[in-house]
C-alpha cells in the first residue's frame, strides 16, 4: 500500500512502488529527494516523508550523508522488496 498520488483529480500511482521502482533502476546513481522529485514530478518533501515512514523505518533505505546533500539510496533489503 501507500499514499496515491493524484493530479488534476486524476490519480498517477501510488508514491512508495513509485520511488522504490525508481531507487531500484538508478540504484548506481546518488540522488537526493529532490532529484527524484523531479523525475516522478512530485514535491520534495512528499518524497523526504515517504522515505523516511516507508523506507527507513523499515530498513530498505538509508539516507548518505556527503556534505551539505543527503543521497537517498536501497539497502540490499529493499533492493530485494517486492511489494
Amino acid at each position: 500500500s501507500g499514499a496515491w498520488f493524484s493530479y488534476n483529480g486524476e490519480k498517477i500511482g501510488q508514491g512508495r512502488e513509485r520511488v522504490l521502482e525508481y531507487l531500484k533502476r538508478n540504484r548506481d546513481k546518488d540522488l537526493t529527494a529532490k532529484e527524484i522529485a523531479v523525475a516522478l514530478n512530485l514535491e520534495s518533501r512528499q518524497i523526504d516523508g515517504l522515505f523516511t515512514s516507508a523506507f527507513v523505518r523499515k530498513g530498505l533505505g538509508v539516507r548518505v550523508p556527503d556534505g551539505t546533500k543527503k543521497y537517498l539510496k536501497l539497502t540490499p533489503e529493499g533492493l530485494s522488496y517486492k511489494p
